[in-house]
C-alpha cells in the first residue's frame, strides 16, 4: 500500500456528542477519541482521555472520508493546452484539493510509471488522500488507449504483458487496467487479440477492465474480470445478473462535466473556486479553449469527419439537451444496477483526458454523488456507494469506509444532513486526514 501522511502531529483529541453517519448506519455518540491517527474509543465518556483536547461536535454530522475509486491523477484538466511544466506544477494542489474536498482515497486507474512514483514523492511532502494505482494500462496497438495518448505502450503481445506487469509491481497495483473500446461513437480502434486475452486471463492479478458498450463488456467477461471502471451504455436481465459479484464504477460524471460551459454559475461554486487552481478556473470559462477542446476530441473520435466540419460539430458538442439526455441514460443504468444487486462504487474520472477542461480534482467527486442522488438512489446508499464500497475495491475496508474503533481517522465534519443532501459535503467544516483536523481552507494553505 502507498500511503503517506502530511501532518504537524499527531494529537490526542475527543470529539463529544456528535451524530455518525456510515455504511453502517446513523447513530449518536457521545465520545469520538482520536489517538496516533486512528478511532480508538467511539461510545460514553471514558475517562482514560480525560485529559485530551475536548471538541464540541454537538452540531456535526461526521462521514468517513470519500473514496474516489477512478482517478488520473497524472492529468491535469487543461493540460493539453499548458507547458509539460505547466501542467505538473498543479499535481500538488491537486492533491490537496482532494483531501479539501473531503477525499482521503483514491484510486488512479491509468497512470505511467514514473508519474505515480513523482506523485508519491509529492504526497509524502504536501496534503494528500492516500494514493493507490492501477497498472500497467493494457492497450492494443493502435487502439484505445494508445491512440489517443501515445506515451502508455501497447500491449501487442503476451511477453510484452509479462514485462509490463512485472515492471509496474514495485508500485503495489490493485490490479491491472485493461481498455476494451473499439470507439467512442462507432468502431474505430481495434480490441485486443485472443493470445493477450489469454495472457490476461492467466496471470494472477485482478482485472479492471474499461468497457463502455454491451458488445464491450461481454468481451470483458470472458476475462473474470474484478471490477468495470465504468457503468456500461444499457443494460438487459442477464447482463445484470452476470455482474452480481463484479463492482462498477459509477463515473457520471463524464458526461455532467460537459455540462459547465452551459452552466457558468458552477463556476463560481465555493469549493470550487477553494481548490481549483486560478488557471483552470479561467481555462474553464473560455468559450475559445472549450471549442479547441471539442476540436481536438471530435479529430480522435471522428477522424473522417471533413476539418471544414470540426468548428461546427464542437459547438453542437456543447448544447445542453443532448448532454442532459445521454447523463439520464448512463444514470437510469446506473439505478437498474443497483436496483440488481450490482455493487456500485463512486468514481469521478477526475483528470481523465487533459484536453478536458472541467474534469476537476476534488469537487467532482462530490458531484459524483449528488448525480447518484439525482438518479434517485437512496441517499443512505450513496454514502456507502463513495465510502465503504471504495474502501473494498482498493483493499482498505480493514483501516477506512466506516467510523469504527482502531480504523484510520479519515473523516469529514459537517453541520447539516447528508442524508437529506448529500451535497452538504461540498460545506465540510473540517476534514480530519490520518487523525490531522483541518478546514478546508487550511489544507489548501498547506499546499508547498
Amino acid at each position: 500500500m502507498l500511503s503517506a501522511l502530511f501532518a504537524t502531529g499527531l494529537p490526542v483529541w475527543v470529539l463529544e456528542d456528535a451524530r455518525i453517519v456510515d455504511a453502517l448506519g446513523e447513530r449518536q455518540a457521545e465520545q469520538v477519541v482520536i489517538e496516533e491517527g486512528r478511532f480508538a474509543h467511539i461510545g460514553a465518556p471514558d475517562p482514560r482521555w480525560a485529559e485530551a483536547e475536548r471538541v464540541d461536535g454537538s452540531s456535526l454530522t461526521l462521514v468517513p472520508g470519500l473514496v474516489d475509486a477512478h482517478v488520473h491523477l497524472s492529468m491535469t484538466p487543461g493540460g493539453a493546452f499548458m507547458s509539460e511544466d505547466e501542467a505538473r506544477s498543479l499535481w500538488p494542489h491537486h492533491l490537496a484539493a482532494y483531501v479539501a474536498s473531503g477525499v482521503t482515497t483514491v484510486l488512479d486507474t491509468g497512470i505511467l510509471e514514473e508519474d505515480a512514483e513523482r506523485l508519491v514523492e509529492l504526497a509524502s511532502q504536501g496534503p494528500a488522500p492516500t494514493l493507490r494505482f492501477l497498472g500497467p494500462l493494457v492497450s492494443p496497438d493502435g487502439g484505445y488507449l494508445n491512440a489517443v495518448l501515445p506515451a502508455f505502450e501497447p500491449t501487442r503481445t503476451a511477453d510484452e504483458l509479462t514485462a509490463q506487469l512485472e515492471a509496474f509491481d514495485h508500485l503495489d497495483p490493485v490490479g491491472v487496467k485493461v481498455t476494451m473500446e473499439d470507439g467512442m461513437l462507432r468502431p474505430i480502434w481495434p480490441l485486443h487479440q485472443q493470445p493477450v486475452l489469454d495472457a490476461l486471463r492467466e496471470q494472477h492479478r485482478p482485472l479492471f477492465v474499461h468497457a463502455i458498450e454491451t458488445h464491450e463488456y461481454e468481451l470483458a467477461l470472458t476475462i473474470a474480470p474484478a471490477a468495470f471502471v465504468h457503468p456500461p451504455d444499457r443494460v438487459y436481465p442477464s447482463l445484470v445478473e452476470r455482474l452480481a459479484d463484479i463492482p462498477v464504477v459509477t463515473t457520471l460524471a463524464v458526461f455532467d462535466t460537459m455540462l459547465v460551459p452551459a452552466q457558468p454559475e458552477r463556476l463560481s461554486d465555493e469549493l470550487v473556486r477553494l481548490v481549483v487552481p486560478a488557471v483552470e478556473l479561467e481555462n474553464s470559462a473560455s468559450a475559445d479553449l472549450t471549442k479547441r477542446s471539442n476540436t481536438v476530441v471530435l479529430s480522435h473520435v471522428m477522424p473522417r469527419l471533413p476539418g471544414f466540419m470540426h468548428g461546427m460539430v464542437a459547438t453542437m458538442m456543447v448544447k445542453e439537451g443532448p448532454i442532459r439526455k445521454r447523463l439520464q441514460q448512463v444514470q437510469d443504468v446506473v439505478v437498474t444496477l443497483h436496483e440488481g444487486g450490482v455493487e456500485l462504487v463512486a468514481g469521478s474520472d477526475s483528470g481523465n483526458w487533459p484536453v478536458f477542461l472541467h474534469e476537476w480534482h476534488g469537487p467532482t467527486t462530490i458531484r459524483e454523488l449528488e448525480l447518484l442522488q439525482e438518479a434517485g438512489i437512496p441517499r443512505a446508499d450513496v454514502i456507502t456507494i463513495g465510502t465503504l464500497n471504495g474502501a473494498r475495491l482498493v483493499g482498505l475496508e480493514a483501516e477506512i469506509g466506516t467510523i469504527e474503533v482502531g480504523k484510520r481517522a479519515d473523516f469529514i465534519g459537517v453541520e447539516g444532513d447528508p442524508l437529506s443532501d448529500v451535497g452538504i459535503l461540498r460545506k465540510a467544516r473540517w476534514v480530519v486526514r490520518d487523525g490531522d483536523r483541518r478546514t478546508p481552507e487550511a489544507w489548501m494553505s498547506a499546499v508547498r
